[in-house]
């Protein structure tokens, strides 16, 4: 009987002895996961079947404080897709992360304030060039994992 007494005690201590968490910062975060299929049989209008899967991530984080406001995103999204028998090919693929900065305590020009931004876009998997006339043909491939990779820093007044 003691040893469930002891225990919840200590789980409500725990509990109560918790971190508390920055209320400073704002958060927000989004996830997909997605699946499409189109399927046609001896279809005379021109249709054509295919089978899609793609998946993603997007959050966003803010933090406001007396002299600094920073920002900071985030979107991840790959998918493939399938179409008619072709072989997969990708359909989506991004890597964008983007942080922005505020000096609020630094006024220019009366009411502008100084901000510096960076940005990074990038893809996961290699890129092809394909052949639509002819979707047997052999493919090039064009881009690949962080190439390109573009870096983007930029500062001006907010």
């Amino acid at each position: 009987m003691r040893t469930p007494i002891l225990f919840l005690i200590l789980l409500v201590c725990a509990a109560s002895c918790a971190a508390q968490s920055d209320s400073t910062w704002t958060t927000e975060a989004q996830g997909r996961v997605s699946f499409n299929q189109v399927g046609f049989y001896r279809w005379h209008d021109g249709g054509i079947s295919s089978l899609a899967l793609g998946a993603g991530v997007s959050g966003e984080a803010q933090k406001t404080a007396a002299a600094l406001q920073h920002q900071h995103e985030v979107r991840l999204a790959f998918g493939v897709v399938r179409q008619n028998g072709v072989d997969v090919r990708k359909s989506e693929d991004v890597i964008h992360l983007r942080s922005s900065f505020k000096f609020s305590r630094v006024p220019v020009f009366g009411q502008l304030s100084p901000a510096v931004t960076l940005e990074f876009r990038s893809q996961f998997a290699d890129g092809f060039r394909y052949n639509d006339k002819d979707p047997t043909a052999e493919t090039r491939r064009i881009s690949g994992f962080f190439s390109p990779a573009i870096l983007t820093q930029s500062m001006g007044l907010d």
